[in-house]
């Protein structure tokens, strides 16, 4: 066995002995109130496609037609986000993150009206693919 001391670091101790608030009003600090809820609205926008994809898919299928396809779309998102998390990464480091996310939103909103417009599924999975490359950086 090898005998290492633990070294807690520099600031542990001011956090220990930092004051604790009496309310909830008193972490919510007004300056971080907007990027809160940017965060957070990116994080329901999300959901929010998952399951309006899901529950409308066949419907979108059975009008267009492409029955064949019907998982791609789903699929295409899901590949597409797992493509964009490490790009997501470097560009927040390299043009920060207010900006990815900024450009992420744009790249989002032009793959729902791609999909909106689509009139087939061919161009839906394109669309789908394209809001994945964005989910990623709306996800910070």
């Amino acid at each position: 066995m090898h005998n290492r001391k633990v070294v807690a670091p520099s600031n542990a101790l001011a956090l220990e002995n930092a004051p604790i608030p009496e309310t909830w009003s008193a972490l919510l600090v007004p300056r971080l109130i907007l990027p809160l809820a940017v965060l957070l609205g990116g994080n329901l926008l999300h959901s929010m496609n998952v399951l309006i994809t899901a529950t409308l898919l066949p419907n979108i299928v059975a009008d267009i037609g492409g029955s064949n396809l019907m998982s791609w779309p789903t699929t295409a998102f899901v590949a597409a986000s797992i493509i964009a998390a490490t790009g997501t990464a470097v560009a927040s480091e390299a043009i920060g993150t207010r900006r990815t996310f900024c450009v992420g939103a744009i790249i989002y909103a032009t793959g729902s009206v791609l999909c909106a417009l689509a009139p087939s599924i061919v161009l839906i999975i394109g669309g789908r693919f394209v809001q994945g490359l964005a989910a990623g950086s709306c996800r910070l």
